[in-house]
């Protein structure tokens, strides 16, 4: 008898045990990874010595960014919405829109991050320009960037640049 309830108390043991592992092992091996994290990224406006020139000087512009899991309302909102004093809140919007007076001749960044597990593809910018001969608004795409990647946005005389230029991070050597 007890050779036999010893036999029964190792069989058991040793079902348990492998139900443990074979659990554990299955949430720790078969699960899909986690998605790439491509956040921060930053977004850098540089404007012009002649920034919203008009009347033979530059002047101050206003400007909006905003992260966007999608772009089509930013796309189709008006500039006097997207530069309202008080924010929209569009479809597709991550986050509260970030802003600042932009000067000429200076370079204003804003860093952009994920929030509350939220993730998006593109930067919304609106600036208000006094007599726009260009674009007032650009789309930028960030998706599958590397972490820390800086988009530099050339404000001109009369609108935004549609060239942006890419800045990515060097990776550092480990010690």
């Amino acid at each position: 008898m007890t050779s036999c309830a010893a036999n029964r108390r190792s069989r058991w043991a040793a079902a348990l045990l492998l139900g443990v592992l074979g659990l554990g092992g299955c949430s720790l091996f078969c699960s899909e990874p986690p998605p790439p994290v491509y956040f921060p990224v930053c977004v850098t406006l540089k404007s012009s010595a002649r920034l919203n020139w008009f009347r033979g000087g530059a002047h101050t512009v206003f400007a909006r960014v905003v992260a966007l899991s999608s772009v089509e309302a930013f796309e189709a909102a008006q500039l006097s919405v997207l530069l309202a004093e008080q924010p929209p809140f569009l479809p597709g919007m991550v986050g509260a829109p970030k802003q600042a007076d932009i000067h000429p001749s200076t370079e204003t960044t804003f860093s952009l991050d994920a929030v509350a597990g939220q993730t998006f593809g593109s930067v919304g910018v609106a600036v208000g320009y006094y007599q726009p001969l260009g674009k007032s608004k650009l789309v930028v795409t960030t998706k599958d960037t590397t972490t820390g990647t800086c988009f530099i946005v050339n404000l001109g005389e009369a609108g935004i640049d549609e060239q942006v230029t890419t800045v990515t991070p060097t990776p550092t050597p480990d010690d």
